[in-house]
């Protein structure tokens, strides 16, 4: 995941990437801290999706930009709009469906 510095270089990079996940998380979050890792190996099996981190504490904006209200955060993005979103406790086999429907949706 490449770690997001500003909202500029958030928005940049959600226009440059067809298939795009958003991983907003906060530093004292334990669950946070445990579903990265997670996030970082599932994407390892989907090499075309472009994933960004922001951390909530130093991009509050981004919790407003995309109306975050509690983190973890997982958004998926195709070709710029949001189209998935989970937050708190994310289900990886949900998160692995729209992988794959969105993948072959892209494909077509």
């Amino acid at each position: 995941m490449i770690p997001m510095q500003n909202m500029e270089e958030t928005e940049k990079f959600l226009t440059e990437h067809p298939m795009t996940l958003v991983y907003i998380s906060r530093s004292k979050c334990s669950v946070c801290q445990s579903l990265k890792p997670q996030l970082e190996r599932l994407l390892e099996n989907y090499p075309h999706i472009r994933s960004a981190s922001v951390s909530a504490d130093e991009l509050p904006e981004a919790a407003s930009r995309f109306e975050v209200l509690t983190a973890p955060a997982v958004l998926l993005f195709i070709e710029g709009k949001e189209r998935w979103r989970g937050a708190r406790f994310i289900q990886r086999e949900e998160l692995e469906h729209q992988f794959i429907q969105w993948s072959e949706a892209l494909e077509q």
